[in-house]
């Protein structure tokens, strides 16, 4: 059985690679929508942040979405984990940015 699809996923992934740009603008000058983005994805990475492999969670995120210099398999590589692993931390994180949105 396969997994469920989820329509929000490529918004979502959309939003992390937005972080980047609205990380740089002052929260005050940003409008509602980029606002709750931003702080969705804040949020997202202060819980990932938090755990105990949340170095290499953070790699992953920053190498993938917000600097798209490598992908998920080199990310893996540069991080020293598996590629199922980095898949599972991505995906934890798009899951975390969604339920920060109040999506999921």
């Amino acid at each position: 059985m396969s997994r469920p699809r989820y329509r929000w996923w490529g918004y979502i992934k959309n939003v992390a690679r937005a972080y980047p740009g609205l990380k740089k603008v002052p929260l005050d000058a940003l409008n509602r929508a980029d606002r709750r983005e931003r702080l969705a994805v804040e949020a997202a990475l202060g819980a990932i942040t938090s755990l105990p492999d949340g170095k290499e969670r953070r790699g992953i995120v920053e190498r993938v979405l917000f600097r798209r210099s490598h992908t998920l398999e080199g990310a893996a590589l540069a991080e020293a984990v598996s590629y199922m692993t980095a898949r599972r931390y991505q995906g934890d994180f798009i899951a975390r940015v969604a339920e920060a949105m109040g999506l999921l």
